[in-house]
């Protein structure tokens, strides 16, 4: 890890501000989701990216598909090259989220 030699109090409530300086190199912008992780006695925030880990989750169910026959597997394939077109355009991940969910329901 990098130090920065940047420190700063948790409040009354447990937050901790994030510099501007460190939020401006790390693109993080308000709003944006950010994804909390321990390792070892280090907290590390992260820019939560659902795009990536939907594409990664598509990629795991196209390999479990092999064992169908197929038609099914032409079916599932078809919907899975559906979910990566919307998640790879320029539109926002969590349109192409919700658009997904809605789909599921």
């Amino acid at each position: 890890m990098k130090a920065t030699g940047i420190v700063r109090r948790i409040d009354d409530i447990g937050r901790v501000i994030i510099p501007k300086e460190l939020r401006d190199a790390m693109r993080f912008e308000p709003g944006d989701q950010v994804e909390i992780f321990v390792d070892d006695d280090a907290i590390v925030y992260r820019k939560y990216k659902a795009a990536e880990i939907a594409l990664d989750l598509l990629a795991d169910l196209e390999e479990s598909v092999s064992g169908l026959d197929d038609f099914e597997r032409k079916e599932i394939e078809r919907h899975i090259r559906r979910i990566e077109m919307l998640l790879n355009q320029d539109k926002a991940p969590d349109a192409a989220a919700t658009a997904i969910e809605r789909k599921g329901k």
